[in-house]
Order: structure tokens, then C-alpha cells, then sequence
């Protein structure tokens, strides 16, 4: 699945996507949200209608913060 694994950016959104699937299965889907036969196993920070975990969504902003000032401050040098 690892070699799956995909992310970008496009416009003012940045994505990432697991496209690993066989013969129809897609093994990213069902060990996020689990199906009939397989229990969830999730591995990324979001629930059933894609919401990113309120924790998560904080650190990622802290950490966007962290990055510009970062970068403005070494464009004032």
C-alpha cells in the first residue's frame, strides 16, 4: 500500500490519496471505515464524512504558523 501513497497540492488545497486496490478491493477504504467482513483499522485522523480530528487540525495549523513566520522572518535578513 505504501507505494500507493500520493499527495499534492492543487489550488489552496493540499491532498493525499491511497489508491491500493485489488480486483476491485480497495484496501485503504475498508481500513479506514471497515466493511461487512473487515473491522476499521483507520490510519489517517478523520471520520466517516472526512473531517479531520479537531487535535489534529490544531497541531497542522500551529505547525503551517510555525513554517511562514519562519519563512518571513528570513525574508527580512
Amino acid at each position: 500500500m505504501q507505494s500507493s501513497l500520493h499527495s499534492g497540492v492543487e489550488n489552496d488545497r493540499a491532498f493525499v490519496a491511497l489508491n491500493a486496490t485489488y480486483k476491485g478491493f480497495a484496501y485503504a477504504r475498508v481500513h479506514q471505515f471497515g466493511s461487512k467482513n473487515v473491522i476499521a483499522r483507520p490510519f489517517l485522523p478523520i471520520d466517516e464524512n472526512l473531517n479531520i480530528n479537531k487535535r489534529v487540525a490544531r497541531a497542522m495549523e500551529e505547525e503551517t504558523k510555525d513554517m511562514l513566520w519562519t519563512l518571513f522572518k528570513q525574508t527580512l535578513k
